[in-house]
């Protein structure tokens, strides 16, 4: 055998025996709607599968997630309010 096919095989090899490379794929979220609230059922179900919200406190957690709120400042919005693209980050010099 060449090199590259002892690396192939290897590699091959590598994939079926770690759990974590041999179970992995990809998962797409997709969903479309008039408005926000229409959505919020995949938005929630994407947000349980990462796991708990750990509320932005500055420690280290073993999972979870936490949550940026793009709009500027505040709580994260539910999706019935719209808010201003960020208007909190206007710089008047």
């Amino acid at each position: 055998m060449t090199r590259i096919q002892n690396r192939l095989l290897l590699m091959m090899f590598a994939f079926l025996i770690i759990p974590g490379f041999a179970h992995a794929f990809p998962v797409i979220y997709s969903d479309f709607g008039a408005d926000p609230l229409s959505i919020l059922d995949t938005v929630n179900t994407f947000r349980a599968d990462l796991g708990a919200d750990n509320l932005s406190v500055p420690v280290s957690f073993a999972g979870g997630r936490r949550e940026i709120n793009w709009d500027g400042g505040g709580t994260a919005t539910d999706g019935s309010v719209v808010v201003p693209t960020f208007t909190v980050f206007q710089n008047n010099r």
